[in-house]
């Protein structure tokens, strides 16, 4: 064990947080088209597209899963934002090319902050952007609403 108790968490207990709530309610560990269903049938307005950083070493990298779960959320009004491995602009590129709303970063972003506090992050994130725009800018799109899997080699 890690240090944290986990535990099964019930359609009826995630329904009970999100009433709980005005807030947006997001739902991390999503890793199929079935969960991303049952998420936004329960309410969530985002899940997250994660195996919580390989914390689940068995666990389906998220960006192989994202293209079906993108597939059975159309329609519905519910975000996909992805995380695990995002370090670089063009790990963010592939997450929106495949159909996540987002990329969340995540520890990616430790040894920066750790190193050089609030301007390492600066310099981390700008960096991020930057490339994400360099890879936009070699793929022909010019705005991140208009990037899709045209210029991914899918297998």
């Amino acid at each position: 064990m890690i240090g944290e108790q986990m535990a099964v968490q019930t359609s009826d207990m995630i329904r009970s947080y999100i009433e709980s709530t005005k807030l947006p309610f997001f739902i991390k560990g999503v890793l199929s088209e079935e969960e991303a269903v049952k998420c936004a049938d329960l309410g969530a307005k985002a899940i997250i597209v994660s195996h919580h950083h390989g914390r689940l070493p068995y666990a389906v990298p998220p960006m192989m899963v994202l293209p079906g779960i993108k597939k059975a959320l159309e329609g519905r009004d519910v975000k996909i934002i992805v995380d695990c491995g995002i370090s670089s602009g063009a790990d963010v590129y592939k997450c929106l090319a495949l159909g996540a709303d987002a990329a969340a970063v995540g520890r990616s972003m430790l040894p920066s902050l750790e190193e050089g506090g609030i301007e390492g992050m600066t310099k981390f994130l700008t960096g991020v952007n930057n490339e994400l725009r360099f890879v936009m800018s070699c793929t022909g799109f010019s705005k991140i609403s208009e990037i899709d899997d045209s210029c991914l080699q899918m297998s």
